[in-house]
């Protein structure tokens, strides 16, 4: 419970009914990958650690803990959620004026540190051989800084950049980074000579992740090397007037719960803990995040659904509004 209850209203249980109504999540079932699973842990952790801090249960801690740390090992962007939660903590114990939220903080780090070490152990010997280090990340920094492929996608999102590199560099680790290196200073370079075109290039970047409605769901679901197994009512849910019509929903949508967050945030201004800013400091951080690396809308998925924690009470404190207004009007 991230807000409790607001003149009477229990605004949490306003957030449950506002997800029923998001589709795109729907169009990700048959997506096996750690964007879904490291979504699930992230969220779950999150959800722990503010349900740690309402009850003070060592117990609950390590539940948010040990989730974020599996978050990671799933999904590398789920570093935002640990790193939210380090920042949570830390503000924690500078409000309460104690340590101990501080030895938290370094045990979750410390937790999610071992277990990625104990998996690639594992993996080590199960291999019979050191694990390689892969592509340095370094290469998806410079891949977020690129035109879009082939007029494929936005500015910044995937264009094989980082694969092709390390591939041609003959999977060398010192190699790539040094390419990655060079091809972010040039970008950097020509940015700097042409402040309007960074300007252009970062806007369209960001609302071409942070404003499509379906979070590349239609995409992802969608089995565009065999199209003939559809049947034409499921066409017409990809391609047809019925997917004209549910991105429409969506969009608007969308929109309805930006709005209404905005209204939320807008609502707890004065009173603001370190939990209720928990949230917002992860979106903070994923939008910032979304800049840097390589663009995709999936990517944003999670941070619109802590949007909806304060679309709820934001849609919970104008319904209190709109009750006392009608409560006290006239004749």
């Amino acid at each position: 419970q991230l807000f409790g209850e607001s003149d009477g209203r229990d605004t949490v249980k306003l957030q449950p009914i506002i997800l029923l109504f998001c589709l795109p999540p729907l169009l990700f079932i048959n997506y096996v990958y750690g964007n879904v699973t490291g979504t699930f842990f992230s969220l779950w952790g999150i959800e722990r650690l503010i349900a740690w801090k309402t009850t003070k249960k060592s117990v609950i801690f390590v539940q948010g803990a040990f989730c974020l740390a599996v978050a990671v090992l799933l999904k590398s962007f789920s570093l935002i959620f640990l790193i939210a939660g380090v920042i949570f903590l830390v503000l924690e114990g500078m409000r309460r004026n104690s340590w101990k939220p501080l030895a938290l903080a370094l045990g979750m780090c410390v937790l999610c540190a071992a277990c990625n070490m104990a998996l690639n152990t594992i993996y080590s010997c199960r291999a019979g051989r050191e694990l390689p280090q892969g592509a340095p990340k370094l290469l998806w920094i410079a891949m977020g800084m690129q035109e879009n492929w082939e007029g494929h996608g936005a500015p910044g999102w995937y264009n094989m950049y980082n694969y092709s590199t390390y591939r041609e560099t003959d999977f060398d680790v010192e190699k790539s980074t040094a390419l990655a290196k060079e091809t972010i200073r040039e970008r950097a370079g020509e940015f700097a000579a042409d402040p309007a075109m960074a300007v252009n290039f970062y806007g369209k970047k960001a609302v071409s992740q942070w404003a499509e409605p379906t979070y590349q769901g239609f995409l992802i679901s969608y089995d565009v090397l065999n199209p003939d197994k559809y049947s034409p009512r499921m066409q017409s849910i990809y391609y047809g007037s019925i997917s004209e019509l549910l991105m429409k929903w969506m969009n608007g949508y969308q929109s309805i719960i930006w709005v209404f967050a905005a209204g939320g945030l807008w609502a707890c201004r004065k009173e603001r803990t370190p939990a209720e800013l928990l949230p917002g400091l992860i979106i903070l951080g994923g939008f910032l995040f979304s800049l840097l690396w390589e663009g995709k809308s999936q990517y944003v998925m999670p941070y619109f659904w802590l949007a909806t924690l304060y679309a709820a009470k934001g849609l919970g404190e104008g319904i209190n509004w709109l009750e006392k207004k009608l409560c006290h009007r006239p004749g």
